[in-house]
């Protein structure tokens, strides 16, 4: 199932950091935020994650927050916001499929 990227946006562009990522694994989604400015509440971050993907139909998957020093560029120098199944897409900056 495809979810539109804009749904984590709702999300994390409220979160007192300067960057983030979501990142597909087989079976759980990390969140990578980066300069965090002030407390985020990891748990509450992971459940309102939960909630917006149940909300567009989607199974709910076990959902890790990590705090990095900076969000990974792909070789070209970009930063994507969503990638999805990373160790298997040809091109992850453009892959947002979350199932």
């Amino acid at each position: 199932m495809n979810v539109h990227p804009l749904v984590f946006s709702r999300i994390m562009d409220t979160l007192p950091v300067s960057g983030w990522q979501v990142l597909q694994e087989n079976v759980s989604l990390q969140v990578r935020l980066s300069g965090v400015r002030s407390t985020v509440d990891a748990d509450g971050l992971a459940d309102a994650v939960r909630q917006a993907l149940q909300e567009q139909g989607a199974i709910a998957p076990r959902v890790e927050v990590q705090y990095v020093a900076s969000i990974p560029k792909t070789s070209a120098g970009k930063a994507p916001l969503v990638r999805a199944h990373p160790q298997q897409a040809a091109s992850p900056e453009e892959n947002t499929d979350i199932s």
